[in-house]
Order: C-alpha cells, then sequence, then structure tokens
C-alpha cells in the first residue's frame, strides 16, 4: 500500500528541515485516500482531504503538529443511506531514531497507554521521516466508529428490512410475553427446620 517514489510529498529529510520549521499543506484527495482506506470494514469513498502539518527539530527528535480536514462518504450504521462525515482531526506526534524508540519502549511496553499532553513515539531511519503512515493511521482514527445520516436516525425494521425513517412498516407488532415476576419467598419455602 505504501506510496514510494523518489519524490514522495510524504518523506521529508530531516536535513531539509530548516531551524524555523518545515510546513507543508499535503491533498490527500487522490488515489492516495481511497487506498489508505481500502482495507477498513466499512466502505469509505474519499472527498476532499487534507492535512496540515508542521516539522521542528528538537535535537534528533522532529515534533510534528498538523491537522486532517475534509470529508468522507460511507452508509448510515443504522439505515444504510449514504451520508457524508466530516473529518477534522488534530494531532501531536514525535519522531525519534528508531533505535532510540526501540530503548525507550522495549517490545513489552510498545502498547503502552499515552498520558494526558504525551505525544505518539514514532521511530524513523536514514535520517528521513516518512508521513504516509502516520497520516494513514491518523485518517482511521478520525472516521467515526458508527457513522449515523443523522442523529435521530430510526434505522431498518429487524424484520422486514424498511426504512423506518419513512414511516412505520407493515409488520404485525411483537406479541410480547407476559412478565413473569419472581417468586421471592421461593427458596424460603423449601427449608426445613
Amino acid at each position: 500500500m505504501a506510496l514510494r517514489r523518489d519524490t514522495s510529498p510524504f518523506v521529508v529529510r530531516l536535513r531539509d528541515i530548516p531551524p524555523e520549521g518545515w510546513r507543508q499543506v499535503l491533498d490527500l484527495s487522490d488515489e492516495w485516500s481511497a487506498r489508505a482506506l481500502s482495507e477498513e470494514l466499512l466502505e469509505w469513498i474519499p472527498g476532499q482531504l487534507r492535512v496540515e502539518i508542521s516539522l521542528h527539530k528538537a535535537g534528533r527528535e522532529v515534533i510534528a503538529h498538523g491537522r486532517l480536514t475534509g470529508g468522507v462518504e460511507t452508509g448510515c450504521s443504522r439505515c444504510t443511506a449514504p451520508t457524508r462525515q466530516a473529518v477534522s482531526a488534530p494531532f501531536d506526534l514525535t519522531f525519534v531514531p528508531a533505535e532510540e524508540q526501540q530503548e525507550q519502549h522495549p517490545a513489552s511496553e510498545r502498547e503502552h497507554e499515552l498520558q494526558e499532553g504525551e505525544a505518539e513515539s514514532i521511530g524513523y531511519v536514514d535520517e528521513q521521516i516518512d508521513l504516509e503512515p502516520t497520516l494513514r493511521e491518523q485518517l482511521i482514527l478520525a472516521l467515526p466508529y458508527a457513522p449515523l445520516c443523522r442523529e435521530e436516525c430510526k434505522g431498518l425494521c429487524a424484520r422486514c428490512g424498511s426504512d423506518l425513517n419513512e414511516g412505520p412498516c407493515s409488520c404485525p407488532p411483537e406479541a410480547s410475553e407476559p412478565e413473569v415476576k419472581p417468586d421471592r419467598w421461593a427458596a424460603l419455602r423449601d427449608i426445613k427446620l
């Protein structure tokens, strides 16, 4: 899935980051975003997507601040109607040399929970940062778990599949079983004194 070209806009060499920082706006509204979303369970159709990102060097670490914005389309999780979902996801990351990252977080600790204010740490190799996997991850994290066409969506009838947003379906009401109240004293009646 990785986009690999010598002139990839996703690869930034550390020597190309000036002292005042590196800033870029990348348009993600192309086949890259379609590929990035292709492995997800829901079918997502990317709309206009872009990321504003800045990189600042702090010794061998590179601090990244960014915001992913735009929109995607998918089916409503209740009624399956097409729905457009806005994406607006800020992120803060720290890129460190891969060998330092392994020293800081051995394999047994890699799945640690981030504390408030702590930026995620990502390893880089060969004095260059590949933003592509990071941007894909940020895009996926920005997607809603259960997208809705609207908050008050009634969904589909579980029996006939009719869209309940268009009105009630023709299914007969379910016969409710009479409520059986538990006998709290039943266990005591069996006790022999």
